[in-house]
């Protein structure tokens, strides 16, 4: 154990009551039956963020990284 040395705090997450409610959302109603409500609702609220007309998610890194390769295409 290391003595005298001070903690560095990072960042801890940034959860708002709109995030809160739409976890308490899908945890109610059901994830599997509405999952793609979510999803779509990121993708499009993410596409008007970044000014593009379409936002695409994926499962994971390497889904991510096949997708912009085909786009390259």
């Amino acid at each position: 154990m290391i003595k005298n040395k001070k903690l560095i705090l990072t960042a801890g997450p940034s959860i708002s009551k709109k995030e809160v409610d739409y976890v308490y959302d899908a945890i109610k109603n059901g994830w599997n039956d509405q999952a793609y409500k979510y999803l779509r609702l990121f993708e499009k609220k993410f596409g008007q963020y970044i000014g593009m007309k379409y936002a695409r998610t994926t499962s994971g890194g390497t889904g991510a990284l096949w997708l912009a390769l085909a786009a390259l295409t």
